[in-house]
């Protein structure tokens, strides 16, 4: 009864209020995210190197504890002993797995890859052509394992870090590959409206 009084009584304020608190702090739990990545990557199997890679990431959870995502991306790769640079626009793709049953949130492993098309650049060694370089194209590709932890706080926003062990694409010149360890990290929000779940 007294629940009842105070219904017909509360200004009607409170009720719109209610409603776009609650819009504004969706369930989190299934809805879809879009993110920046940023990672760097250090050392090599085939020779020194260093990795950076920048991707937009859309991932929509199909399950409670696995989600897919995907998105461009963009990867710079420093060739150590031999001086190459490496700058190549790639499709990304991969799935995530949280133990936890909180996708997307939580500790959680996962497994990507990438495919794409880079130029590269490398300082041709003779006198004569001191100061020029040797240039060209080719296919690089990259394929690894994650270990990492996301949060996502009330308002939708989306935080994570995570630890990067990758194979893939070290030298366009010489064709090598080579594995890397790396940390990286996520910044982005849910999408407001969730995308169709997997039947």
């Amino acid at each position: 009864m007294g629940i009842a009084f105070l219904a017909l009584v509360s200004p009607p304020g409170w009720a719109m209020a209610s409603e776009e608190m609650q819009e504004l702090d969706p369930p989190v739990l299934g809805r879809a995210t879009v993110s920046y990545d940023g990672s760097g990557a250090g050392w090599s199997t085939a020779g020194s190197a260093v990795a950076l890679v920048a991707r937009l990431r859309l991932e929509k959870p199909m399950t409670d504890d696995l989600s897919l995502w995907a998105g461009p991306q963009f990867r710079f790769v420093l060739e150590a002993v031999d001086d190459e640079t490496i700058q190549g626009l790639e499709l990304a793709a991969g799935v995530r797995f949280f133990p936890g049953g909180s996708a997307p949130e939580g500790f959680n492993l996962g497994a990507y890859t990438s495919m794409g098309r880079g130029t590269f650049g490398h300082p041709k060694d003779d006198l004569a052509s001191l100061g020029s370089s040797e240039e060209g194209t080719g296919t690089t590709w990259s394929a690894g394992g994650i270990i990492g932890w996301d949060w996502i706080s009330k308002g939708g926003i989306c935080f994570g870090l995570r630890l990067d062990l990758a194979l893939g694409t070290v030298s366009l010149r010489d064709d090598k590959v080579g594995a890397m360890i790396g940390v990286g990290y996520s910044l982005g929000g849910v999408v407001k409206r969730s995308l169709p779940s997997a039947a």
